[in-house]
């Protein structure tokens, strides 16, 4: 199972690497906004790791998304842990099901990216990001009702999951490239570098800490239970989100 599990998460990761690269090629400059720091900065040292942290935790909106997509990395990994223990306690025998379901979420990343490189973004406008997040809590409900109604039909079962799953990777990818672009047009120049490189790390972090806690829920509790309260909490966290980034 563990074999199962690393070969998902290196397909999941690679695919999702190919939608960052349609992100890559997204024209930015034609989207600008207007927006100045008011901070003019003279001492080179006021750039430091401390003073960017310090920096973040001014712009309010800007520290409430990151924190939102910390968490949202770190309850995802339910996905990360239970698609392949779906996989392997269903699908075990049927390879075709098994590829599909596997490859429904990056093909959604794919999508959403190309999507995204032909459409007009407005960096300000950060409700596909909440809008992607709630679809994200909704699906992960579905999971856990799709398990809990459909597991004895395989036929039903396969279907309605690799509809979820595609959708999943439609809205992961739908609700990062908003805050990458709103972070790329409002943070200062001296900042950015120390900026991307903590988010960075706090999403590089988050996604260990959740696969180890996932793992621990899924060999101890139902799936059923661990998807459906899963759901619950991203919603809870896209509504306190949503409320914070609204009232700024």
């Amino acid at each position: 199972m563990s074999s199962l599990i690393l070969q998902s998460t290196i397909f999941e990761i690679a695919m999702e690497i190919i939608a960052v690269l349609f992100f890559l090629n997204i024209n930015f400059r034609k989207n600008a906004i207007i927006e100045q720091d008011n901070e003019v900065e003279n001492n080179k040292n006021s750039y430091s790791i401390l003073n960017s942290v310090k920096y973040m935790l001014k712009k309010s909106k800007l520290s409430s998304l990151i924190l939102g997509m910390f968490l949202m990395n770190f309850l995802l990994s339910a996905l990360t842990i239970g698609l392949p223990v779906i996989m392997n306690e269903y699908f075990e025998k049927n390879t075709t099901a098994l590829g599909i379901i596997q490859s429904s979420i990056p093909l959604g990343m794919i999508i959403s990216g190309i999507v995204f490189v032909y459409i007009k973004i407005n960096p300000n406008n950060l409700k596909i990001t909440i809008i992607s997040w709630l679809f994200c809590s909704i699906l992960l409900i579905f999971i856990g009702l799709d398990l809990l109604l459909f597991r004895n039909n395989i036929f039903i079962f396969s279907v309605f999951l690799i509809i979820v799953n595609l959708f999943l990777g439609i809205s992961l990818t739908a609700g990062k490239i908003p805050i990458l672009t709103y972070s790329q047009k409002t943070i200062n120049p001296h900042y950015q570098g120390r900026v991307f490189s903590i988010l960075d790390v706090l999403i590089q972090v988050s996604i260990p800490l959740g696969i180890l806690i996932y793992g621990f829920l899924f060999e101890f509790f139902n799936a059923i239970n661990i998807f459906i309260t899963t759901g619950i909490f991203v919603l809870i966290l896209t509504t306190l989100t949503y409320r914070k980034i609204s009232s700024i």
